[in-house]
């Protein structure tokens, strides 16, 4: 269960306003993220899984792009992925 740097590359997400960056980290906050940053940019651990990510918003274009810096050994790019578009989701 070691967590580690990962090579899961960046997901880019359009239509991001701030009114949607504000319901996305009240969300994560919810569910018990630790999210550290101020906009643009953020450092969210998620508490489950090794789970971090870094979230940039480029308010000139509405684009949130998604890094995940760490995870569990045992967790795919793919599942973290699949979770993280599931909640982006509920905001477009």
């Amino acid at each position: 269960m070691s967590t580690k740097t990962t090579d899961c590359g960046d997901q880019v997400y359009q239509g991001i306003t701030q009114a949607k960056i504000t319901e996305m980290l009240q969300d994560l906050a919810s569910i018990g993220a630790t999210v550290s940053g101020t906009s643009p940019s953020w450092t969210i651990t998620l508490n489950h899984y090794g789970v971090v990510l870094q979230g940039t918003w480029d308010e000139s274009n509405s684009t949130l792009t998604v890094t995940i810096l760490a995870k569990d050994s045992y967790v795919t790019c793919g599942e973290v992925w699949d979770k993280i578009s599931s909640i982006m989701k509920g905001l477009q």
